[in-house]
């Protein structure tokens, strides 16, 4: 009877803590996006990091993921984000004890002419709730723009 009691109480307990709620409800955003397409003023610039570069958004977090070898292994860099309306903000400027401001895990990916200097401010627009566009001018003056569409 003990042990009875024992195992429903452990597996109420693993339930309930194992649920996950996300309260920042971002819609269709949220998950794994690739870069299908990627222009610096209008000419392609994919190379194969870019198509390898993976963008995933969960409440206001976003992390860039892309692999550094044929066996799996990922680095990434970890910022923020936020969208209202067509306006999508994305900020690489964090730091903590370890990291200065918009370096190491908090470092803009340069390779997508991205920066840790200041939040960049992009037009957001979407077709279907697998794909979306971002643009915007970098602080170079070139017109940057990206397609992503939706891995998972």
């Amino acid at each position: 009877m003990n042990r009875t009691i024992y195992f429903l109480t452990s597996l109420l307990m693993m339930v309930t803590m194992s649920a996950c709620y996300n309260d920042g409800d971002i819609g269709n955003l949220y998950g794994f996006w690739r870069i299908e397409s990627y222009t610096i003023d209008g000419e392609d610039a994919m190379t194969e990091m870019v198509e390898n570069t993976i963008f995933s958004f969960q409440n206001d977090i976003v992390q860039v993921k892309w692999p550094v070898d044929d066996y799996l292994t990922y680095n990434y860099t970890t910022g923020t984000w936020t969208r209202e309306g067509n306006e999508m903000s994305l900020n690489f400027t964090h730091h903590d004890d370890q990291y200065a401001h918009g370096t190491g895990i908090y470092e803009a990916p340069a390779w997508l002419s991205m920066t840790s200097s200041e939040i960049m401010h992009m037009t957001y627009t979407s077709d279907a709730s697998h794909r979306f566009n971002l643009s915007w001018v970098d602080p170079q003056g070139r017109h940057i723009a990206y397609t992503f569409d939706k891995c998972m």
